[in-house]
């Protein structure tokens, strides 16, 4: 939503280049609490191979 306003904001004629920083910033911080809430993974679950008489695949390795 915050992108959103922000390029809307671009998009105006008269448009407001301190009001852009701001909606900027607060895309940061909101990416920054988006990185600090994400549960970290162990690297075995990203690797974890399921075999099958027919076939091996590797989960989420195109991802």
């Amino acid at each position: 939503m915050v992108k959103k306003l922000c390029l809307y904001e671009e998009q105006q004629d008269k448009g407001d280049t301190e009001l852009i920083q701001q909606l900027n910033y607060y895309e940061r911080r909101l990416g920054a609490r988006r990185l600090e809430n994400q549960q970290q993974l162990d690297i075995r679950a990203y690797f974890f191979v399921q075999s099958t008489p027919y076939r091996v695949e590797l989960n989420n390795l195109f991802m």
